[in-house]
């Protein structure tokens, strides 16, 4: 099967040089030059519409602008008093919000500490038992075998000890 023939592009021209490809490549240019055209055209839509609203707001504002007129004394105290109250309301809420925050965030921190402690005091038992263990193989025998049963009973009261004191600081 014969390759396709390049053709010639006249229109339009890439930065005014005519350049040589097959007819499929000038169909793909024409049609992105197309969805370029289409794209201008709605942005220049959205940027009437955009500028038509902005308008219209700055003349409404400018409308109600000119309806300044003083209040009398007795509707401006009526609206401090009013503003002052909101703001005290929202002050104690603000307050109230933080000293909950802050009561639970001391509650997480003394959980971690004391589960942290107990992470601590379970190492110490483990460590301290094994080298007990270790000891232990000096001894032979009866001796040997009574020396490894109190390092396991040691080991299980301190992790017992640890895991009390981890229960009571989480209550």
């Amino acid at each position: 099967m014969p390759e396709p023939r390049p053709t010639v592009l006249a229109d339009p021209p890439v930065h005014g040089i005519a350049l040589a490809m097959s007819p499929l490549h000038a169909f793909a240019i024409e049609g992105l030059y197309a969805m370029n055209r289409l794209k201008e055209s709605r942005v220049m839509k959205s940027t009437r519409i955009i500028s038509t609203l902005a308008m219209g707001v700055l003349f409404a504002a400018a409308t109600l602008a000119g309806c300044n007129k003083a209040e009398s004394p007795a509707e401006v105290r009526n609206d401090v008093a009013e503003a002052r109250k909101d703001a005290s309301e929202n002050v104690t809420d603000a307050r109230e919000t933080a000293n909950t925050d802050i009561n639970a965030d001391a509650t997480k921190l003394a959980r971690t500490a004391a589960e942290s402690a107990h992470e601590v005091a379970i190492a110490e038992a483990e460590g301290a038992h094994k080298v007990s263990v270790e000891k232990c193989e000096a001894l032979a025998g009866q001796s040997q075998t009574d020396c490894k049963e109190t390092a396991k009973a040691t080991l299980a009261m301190a992790t017992a000890r640890a895991d009390s004191a981890l229960t009571a600081a989480t209550r």
